[in-house]
Parts: structure tokens; sequence; C-alpha cells
């Protein structure tokens, strides 16, 4: 009888810990999207750290080891990778002090605070899931989905302690296109001299702290071709020409962006029509639509290139003409 009455306290108990633990959980997680959001970009420029990230997409892993230093208030950031063919990039970033609306995912600089965040509530969905661990580590997870079927969801997964993004899973409602995230981290690690002088010396230059236009002018000079579409949102960020890749347009929402390719030079007569790439291609999250577009006697060869659907990607392709400044 006494080892049954035992048995019937220890359920009781551990019914109202766990009854407990979730309270706990619940005001835990009160914590806004905003809140977590603009931790995240602060802390991913002004924290001091390495680890082993992995990458995911369309079927293959990449591993690298990253490194992020902040040293005399400019960012450094080093990336080797673990696997394949030997690859090392290194970066000399924006002081910590800037405030951009865009930037590399592992910087932070698409997660912007105030005014930036409030308008992503035009176009996503953003709310506090819960807690997990990535890397041994606990982590708030956040989901951001969109509202429309022309952008991806992603899932955050941000360290307490530090604020630091260490998982970022870019979802469509069935599956998911691309994982990054530490599969081991260190906060704030010793650096050695040798290893001081290593990151900062193969660093690239230092980016200028510029506020960009909400909504850029595009040159007369490159407005011969242009999309007319854009899905809701997506505002005009940048035009320029290279050499390369020709006249180059590029979109953003604040989160995911996209760049129209226009080319004129490789289509240079119709018997080399047939071997000018068309079509599409995935890697990941990253798409890639091309098809060649005319007006009259004129072709230019497009490519629509970003983190966006198929939807939206074929839309712009579609929208890409001649503009009436160009015909008169």
């Amino acid at each position: 009888m006494s080892e049954s009455l035992s048995a019937v306290r220890f359920i009781i108990a551990s019914f109202f810990l766990l009854l407990l633990s979730s309270r706990a959980l619940s005001v835990e997680t009160e914590m806004s999207a905003e809140q977590v959001l603009s931790r995240l970009s602060q802390s991913m420029r002004e924290q001091n750290y390495q680890g082993v990230v992995t990458y995911e997409h369309g079927g293959r892993l990449e591993t690298m080891q990253a490194t992020h230093l902040v040293l005399d208030g400019v960012e450094f950031e080093s990336y080797s990778h673990l696997n394949g063919p030997e690859r090392q990039h290194a970066r000399m970033g924006r002081l910590v002090s800037c405030q951009t609306l865009g930037g590399q995912l592992l910087s932070g600089g698409k997660f912007a605070a105030g005014s930036a965040i409030a308008r992503f509530h035009d176009h996503y969905q953003f709310y506090v899931k819960g807690y997990d661990r990535v890397a041994g580590r606990k982590v708030v997870v956040m989901q951001i989905l969109p509202k429309d079927n022309f952008r991806y969801g992603i899932s955050l997964g941000v360290d307490v302690e530090s604020g630091v993004l260490l998982k970022y899973l870019v979802m469509q409602p069935n599956r998911a296109l691309e994982r990054i995230q530490f599969v081991a981290f260190e906060l704030n690690p010793t650096f050695s001299p040798d290893e001081i002088a290593s990151i900062t010396a193969n660093a690239n230059g230092l980016q200028p702290c510029a506020e960009p236009e909400p909504q850029a002018q595009v040159p007369e000079a490159l407005s011969e071709w242009m999309p007319s579409w854009a899905p809701p949102g997506f505002v005009h960020v940048s035009s320029k020409r290279t050499e390369q890749d020709g006249i180059v347009h590029t979109y953003t929402d604040g989160l995911a962006s996209y760049s129209v390719f226009i080319n004129s030079e490789v289509v240079a007569s119709d018997d080399e029509s047939a071997r000018i790439p068309q079509g599409a291609a995935q890697r990941g999250a990253t798409l890639v639509v091309m098809s060649l577009q005319a007006s009259g006697e004129k072709v230019v060869h497009v490519a629509v290139v970003g983190e966006v659907p198929q939807v939206t990607a074929a839309q712009v392709l579609k929208s890409v003409s001649l503009t009436k400044t160009a015909t008169n």
C-alpha cells in the first residue's frame, strides 16, 4: 500500500513540476519578435565567436570553420571550407556602429530593427515559437512566414545567451530549401596574436558606413530595359552596369532579394541564340531563371537570380521590356 501511495505522490509531484515548467516556458517565450530581431542584428556585429557551420542545400552538405572578430570597432570574418576543395574567404566588415538594411546573412544585416521590422509586418507574419537546442546551446526559435506566395518562409534559431544566429532555415510549405547552422559554437574565444594577424591580414577592404536609399533612382543610361512588375513590398535598391553581366537591377523587401540581369552583348546573332542559356536552375533557396526577350528588332538575354519562389522570378522575367523612354 505504501509503495502505491508513493507512486501516486510521485506522479502528482511530477505533474506539478511539469505544470510549473510549462508556465515558466510560457512566460519566457513572451519575448517579442522585434526584440529577438533587434538583439540579433546588434549581437551579430558586436560579439566575438567561432565555430563549425554546416550548409545544407539540394541534398548537398558543406562544412565551414567560421570566425567573427571585432577589433577596434571593426568587424573581421573568416570562413574555411572543411570538405571538398580547399577554399578560404576573409572579409573586413563595416564599422560596428553601422546600421544597414542589407548585408550578408551571417553578419545579421538582414534583420534590422525599428521601422524596417514594422515594414516587414506588411508581408510577413512573425512569431516566437519556443525554445530548442543548437550546437549544445539554448536558442529561441522564431518563425517568419510569408503572407503571400511571392516569398519564402524563414525559421531562426537565436542563441539565448549571446543573441547570435545559430540556425537559419529557408522553407517552402512542404520542405526545407536550405539550412545553415552551427554544430559547434564558442562565444568570446581567446585568439592568439598569430590568429588575429591571419584574420586581419587576409581580409578585404572596409565597407563604408552608408544608409541605402529606400527607393533608388534608376539612371537614364541604365533604364532602357526594365521589369515593369515587382512583388508587393519589394523596392528597387540599385542599378549598375558591369562588363560581364550587362545591366543589373536589384530589388529587396528587406529580407529576400533578387537581381535582374539584362545583357544585349550575348545575343550577337540568330545563329548563336540556340547556345544562349535559357530555362531555370536552383541551388538551395537561390533560383535562376533565364530567357531571351525581344522588342521589335532588339533582343536581350534576361536572367532573374534571387531567393524567391519560381512564380515570383517567372513573373518578374516576363515583365522585362523595352521602356517608353528607349522607344521614343
